[in-house]
């Protein structure tokens, strides 16, 4: 209702708290749906994030096996390889080391022999940025990996030892 005030301006401030009102009420509900379609989203992501879990346990065997394959493969003693890239790829002592990395199963043991079966010869730094990991566990990984005399370090670099 509006009312005309003493000096001839029409008072408005019902209108306006209607609207703030009415704008307030949109507002809020408003609000509450976003906070339930958040509740919805947290749910689907902890349901795909359980589904990722599901299907890394999954298939973590295969993986494993087909690396041993692999590794396998490459120790035959091929006379005919097939070329890949234009260059034969046969690394008969590639098997050996793949056996030691299932061994070590995920640990940073394993991790180090494949970073330098990939990369060859690395410092501390370089390890740790491949390995994802701090200079210290670089240094216990090497340690660990001395006692079954399979790492060497010269120059400040890490590498396999030939078997």
């Amino acid at each position: 209702m509006n009312l005309l005030r003493l000096d001839g301006e029409v008072d408005t401030r019902d209108e306006l708290i209607e609207q703030l009102r009415s704008d307030n009420r949109r507002l809020a509900e408003e609000l509450r749906l976003a906070k339930l379609e958040l509740v919805k989203a947290k749910s689907d992501n902890e349901s795909v994030l359980v589904g990722v879990q599901e299907i890394r346990n999954l298939l973590t065997p295969l993986y494993r096996g087909l690396r041993l394959t692999f590794g396998e493969m490459d120790a035959l003693p091929l006379s005919n390889t097939v070329p890949v890239n234009g260059t034969a790829t046969v690394n008969p002592k590639r098997a050996i080391w793949e056996k030691w990395i299932e061994k070590f199963g995920d640990s940073l043991q394993a991790k180090m022999i494949t970073t330098l079966l990939e990369h060859g010869s690395m410092s501390t730094e370089q390890l740790r940025v491949a390995m994802q990991c701090s200079g210290q566990s670089v240094i216990n990984t090497y340690n660990r990996l001395l006692k079954h005399g399979l790492i060497s370090r010269s120059g400040g670099k890490y590498s396999l030892k030939e078997l």
